[in-house]
């Protein structure tokens, strides 16, 4: 994690950053980070298939993982050396994405290279829903967005597309439209 912090000797436009914390535990590379609403946690998505949460504890407030959820991966990790491309196409389940819910941070949305998009209960680490379409998601989900309700979730892959799922409390359904078709989204 870096902090960012206002330089008082070069002016109000003027910032330093600094390492305030280093988190360790996936074997593969990290591809997204997303911080809870609150601050006190943080969730990432990694080529080792693993999704991971964590969050301060003890008096010190210290950086701990508090959970990882496995959400597919296989093989070795290439090494470091390895181009992005070969990384990803020797992970063809990694977690590419992870989003926090907007008001409940025990849930996390997680786009996968298997075409999908899970929602995780992070305290339990089950999937608590998922949604894939093989109609519309031919390659892997390689962004997330999340609306401020929680209640759309914007999916894009590596084919060019953006998908809008939409949620509701015991329903995920997908509906989605390639961006070279059309601007907009078939409201269904």
């Amino acid at each position: 994690l870096v902090s960012c912090l206002e330089g008082a000797d070069a002016g109000a436009d003027s910032m330093r950053f600094e390492t305030s914390a280093t988190l360790r535990g996936h074997s593969g590379a990290v591809l997204d980070v997303d911080f809870s609403l609150g601050g006190d946690a943080v969730v990432n998505a990694s080529t080792d298939g693993d999704v991971r949460l964590w969050s301060r504890i003890g008096p010190d407030r210290a950086w701990a993982c508090a959970r990882r959820v496995p959400c597919g991966g296989s093989g070795s990790v290439p090494s470091t050396s390895a181009s992005a491309g070969a990384v990803l196409a020797a992970f063809p389940s990694a977690a590419r994405a992870a989003r926090f819910h907007p008001s409940n941070d025990n849930l996390v949305f997680v786009g996968r290279d298997a075409r999908s998009v899970w929602l995780i209960n992070a305290s339990t680490g089950h999937v608590a829903a998922s949604v894939s379409s093989k109609t519309y998601m031919r390659s892997g989900i390689t962004a997330l967005c999340v609306d401020e309700t929680g209640g759309a979730v914007w999916a894009g892959d590596e084919d060019g597309k953006v998908f809008a799922i939409s949620s509701t409390r015991r329903l995920a359904t997908t509906t989605a439209k390639s961006s070279r078709e059309s601007d907009s989204i078939d409201e269904r």
